[in-house]
């Protein structure tokens, strides 16, 4: 184990025989982590944080 975080979309094949949607994304968090992603989530826009887009983005967006 690496202890690190680990986010995976899983091979197209492996997903497709097994009937998972586009949309779904496995996520692996360590124990050790996890109180600190539960507390950070109200400070972002996945909780209730309000959305906040800098302009350079905005732009390159258009």
């Amino acid at each position: 184990m690496t202890e690190c975080t680990n986010l995976t979309m899983v091979d197209w094949t492996a997903r497709l025989n097994q009937g998972f949607k586009p949309e779904i994304v496995f996520l692996t968090l360590p124990y050790e982590r996890q109180d600190n992603l539960l507390k950070a989530l109200p400070l972002c826009t996945a909780g209730t944080a309000d959305l906040k887009i800098p302009k350079d983005f905005q732009q390159s967006q258009e």
